[in-house]
């Protein structure tokens, strides 16, 4: 088993919805376009840019678990009191970003560069979910079984 532990310190963001219109052809055909907002590239960019100091040097071919830490910037606007609160755990951020749209963002960004496709996550690892942090980010945590270990390729 391999293991990967790091920190991106980058305010997370879930993944956008796609977007969609309708074109017409040439020939007068109507068909409708789907494509990712310029918006949602560039955080996926300057994700991929942050993580890439801690790529393991070639593409995870086994199962693996990930971990995500959603560590969120604490509202400013918050009493003191309320922000003790936040950073000891006794309030969890229910708002925007879901959970859900941030691992999608997160495991989009790794496809095929870390993974060689996201149907090898098998699961999530203890510690997956949203915190408030006055360093805002990402904890990632990766653990694998590479294929050479197991002598089963992936499928």
């Amino acid at each position: 088993m391999q293991h990967i532990e790091f920190f991106v310190p980058i305010v997370p963001r879930g993944q956008a919805r796609a977007r969609s219109r309708v074109m017409r052809t040439k020939s007068g055909a109507m068909v409708a376009m789907h494509y990712t907002g310029s918006e949602q590239r560039g955080a996926a960019d300057t994700l991929r840019e942050a993580m890439a100091g801690h790529h393991p040097g070639y593409v995870i071919d086994g199962p693996t678990w990930i971990g995500l830490g959603v560590l969120l910037p604490i509202p400013a606007s918050w009493s003191k009191r309320k922000k003790i609160d936040a950073i000891s755990g006794r309030i969890f951020p229910t708002s925007r970003p879901d959970l859900d749209n941030v691992l999608k963002h997160v495991l989009d960004v790794m496809n095929g560069w870390w993974f060689g496709d996201d149907r090898q996550i098998v699961g999530l690892l203890p510690g997956t979910g949203k915190f408030y942090s006055l360093h805002p980010g990402y904890r990632i945590e990766i653990i694998w079984q590479d294929t050479a270990e197991t002598g089963v390729v992936a499928t």
